[in-house]
């Protein structure tokens, strides 16, 4: 059987990003699916459990990402948005964009600062 082929890494996101409370970023490698999803699921879970109010999820390294993805997404996006925060999805990959799309949800989880979005700085 397959291990998971998704790595995640979390780091603080540059000053300039922080405009509230504890923002972090996410940076994922690989597949986000059914089997995969869960380690997504847990690192949102933990930043968001220890108070982050903004996430910054890089997903220019996703290389292939399925429903169970999005629910990760639409979950934590929920669960920062109910506490007054926000999840953003940054430099997506054409993978992720994808999935976004198909879904309505592009608009919703697009980072404003990011210039692959053309829509940088408002």
């Amino acid at each position: 059987m397959n291990e998971p082929v998704l790595n995640v890494e979390s780091s603080p996101a540059p000053a300039e990003i922080t405009p509230v409370g504890h923002a972090m970023r996410v940076v994922a490698r690989g597949e986000i699916d059914s089997t995969s999803a869960h380690i997504l699921q847990e690192t949102f879970s933990r930043l968001i459990d220890d108070g982050a109010t903004l996430l910054l999820f890089d997903a220019s390294h996703v290389e292939f990402m399925d429903s169970s993805g999005l629910r990760v997404i639409v979950s934590a996006g929920n669960r920062l948005s109910a506490n007054g925060g926000r999840l953003f999805v940054e430099k997506m990959s054409g993978a992720v964009q994808r999935v976004l799309e198909i879904s309505g949800l592009l608009d919703s989880y697009r980072s404003p600062t990011d210039p692959s979005t053309g829509i940088a700085g408002h």
